[in-house]
Formats: structure tokens, sequence, C-alpha cells
């Protein structure tokens, strides 16, 4: 079995603890009861005696009345991590590197931000062990940064940073309240506040930091801040072309990439990106070279302005 869809819900179950399964599959655009058989399918694989104590648990939904009609199993159905059953039921069991190898570091980039997580904490030194023997992978720096960033957030603490700002050629400071850190395809990024006049929040790669400060002051997060976190968070789909060697820059900036049509120059694709859509396609466009364009002429245009204001602060 391909281990891509399940890598996807591991990254996926990373951003929340619980999906609904049917919602689930619809991110992973496959039908619920495929991707049902497919978890309970990698839970039940008895490979060379490795077993880790958690698993994808696929539970129903709280909060469902018990007086109400019984409803279908994949509308009501959640998926999440879990502790291992044990016997002969849930348990992930590998047999390959190349799905041990992503998974181990997908783990332990959540290990990092869930640090008194003691069930995630055995399955990794477990699976850890399984493939370094008595070598100890150690957590990235950015990895142990996040984790700062992450406890800060648990605690409620006001954070002073120092950013490299991604969209323009300068460097900010500024006092943040850090509510969410996340892992995603460009690196550990935490989602902040306080809440701009839309109620968003700010997205801060923790790359791009390059200092930062725990202060005593406190904040109480918002009230809903979790549905703007989510609202934040959700993709828009774009279309375009690039050409092969510029294709890196549109996977670098988006959640998702499907491809399509080749002229052997060049592909088309479908990107799944976050917002903010202008900067975001401005920069992917920009760095994937002048041979590609959005479908999209208002989206694609920003990639000129984006282009001018590098020039001129670079005084060219």
């Amino acid at each position: 079995m391909s281990a891509e869809p399940i890598l996807e819900v591991v990254r996926l179950l990373e951003e929340h603890s619980r999906i609904p399964l049917y919602r689930l599959a619809r991110m992973l655009r496959t039908d619920p009861d495929v991707l049902r058989t497919q978890i309970e399918a990698f839970n039940d694989v008895e490979i060379s005696g490795l077993v880790l104590d958690a698993a994808f648990i696929i539970e129903p939904m709280d909060g469902w009345p018990d007086d109400g009609p019984d409803p279908e199993p994949t509308i009501t159905d959640v998926v999440r991590f879990g502790p291992g059953m044990g016997g002969d039921s849930l348990g992930l069991r590998h047999q390959d590197a190349a799905v041990l190898g992503p998974l181990l570091s997908a783990a332990q980039q959540l290990r990092a931000l869930e640090p008194d997580n003691l069930v995630l904490a055995s399955a990794v030194d477990k699976l850890s062990t399984s493939m370094l023997g008595t070598v100890t992978a150690q957590a990235s720096y950015r990895a142990r940064i996040a984790a700062l960033f992450n406890e800060a957030a648990a605690t409620g603490h006001r954070m002073r940073i120092t950013y490299s700002n991604t969209w323009l050629p300068r460097t900010d400071t500024r006092v943040i309240e850090p509510y969410r850190v996340v892992s995603t395809a460009r690196g550990y990024e935490v989602d902040a506040g306080p809440l701009d006049a839309r109620g968003a929040p700010r997205t801060f790669l923790i790359s791009q930091v390059r200092d930062w400060e725990v202060l005593a002051e406190t904040f109480t997060p918002p009230p809903r801040v979790t549905s703007a976190l989510d609202a934040n968070r959700e993709q828009v789909a774009v279309t375009g072309y690039a050409p092969h060697d510029g294709l890196w820059a549109v996977f670098h900036w988006a959640e998702r990439v499907d491809q399509g049509d080749s002229d052997g120059y060049g592909v088309m694709f479908t990107a799944w990106l976050l917002p903010p859509l202008p900067q975001r396609t401005g920069l992917m466009m920009l760095l994937a070279g002048p041979d590609a364009y959005l479908d999209d002429p208002d989206l694609d245009q920003h990639r000129a302005a984006l282009a001018r204001e590098l020039l001129e602060h670079h005084g060219l």
C-alpha cells in the first residue's frame, strides 16, 4: 500500500487533533470508505515485529444526539491519533525506510511541539531505535525554537520577535500573541495575534525569526480564535503553467499541487494556496520564472508589482 495518503493524514492531524472522516477524505480528494480502508490496513500491517504504541483511531463523533436517527458512520466518525490497542488490533507497523524516514521526521516535529505527550514520545523512541540503533536523533534547531513558541502559546505569554518579512525586503520587530504552532512544507509556522481589523491572525515562518524573547506579559486568546485560525488556513485553488525548472517554487509555496498536461518544457498545475493570495502567488510566480503564468490575470499581475518593489529597494 502506498504511504503517501497516510503521510498526508499524519500532516493534517498535526494541525487538527481530530478531523471528521468525511472532511479528511474531502481534503485528500478521495472516498471516505476508501480512506477508512487505507487507515485500517495501515494499522494492521504485520512487519518485522516493530510495533509503536500509537495509532490512528476512528471513533464516533462526540455529542451526536442519542435520541436522533442512526446516522451513517461515514458522517459521524472522526480520525485522531491515539494509543495502540495492543494484541492484533491497532498499532503502526512499517517495513520500508521510504515510509519510516518521512514518518520519523513528522513524528519528531510533532514531538517537539508536544513534549509532554508520553505516548508520542514512546512511539518516536521505538521508531528511532529501530532505524538508527544507538544513534540518538536530535531535534533540529528550528524544532527547538518552535517548541519555545509552542510553550509560550500554551502558557499565554506574549513574545517580542525580530522577523525578516517574507513578502517585502525588510526586517520588523513586533510583539505578538502566539496562538498556535504548526508544521508545514515550508517548516514551522506560528499563527499569532493580535487579530487585525478583519479578525484575522498573522502567520510567521519560524525560519524567518531572527531574534525572540518571551515576555512576562500574558494574554487571553480572543473568543472564537480557533475559527479565525482555521479560516486563515482555508486553501484556495489556482491554476497555471510553470516550466519544469521553476515548478519547485509552486511546490514550495503551495499546500498541495496536482500536475496536469506537460508539453516537454513545462507543466500545467493546480495549486492549493493559503492567504494572502496576492503576495503568495506573486512571489511563487516570480521565482518560477518569466515563462510561468497563472490563468487568473488578476493574480498573475502581482509578481510584476513585487518585482518593482524589489528593484526599487535594491536601487535597480
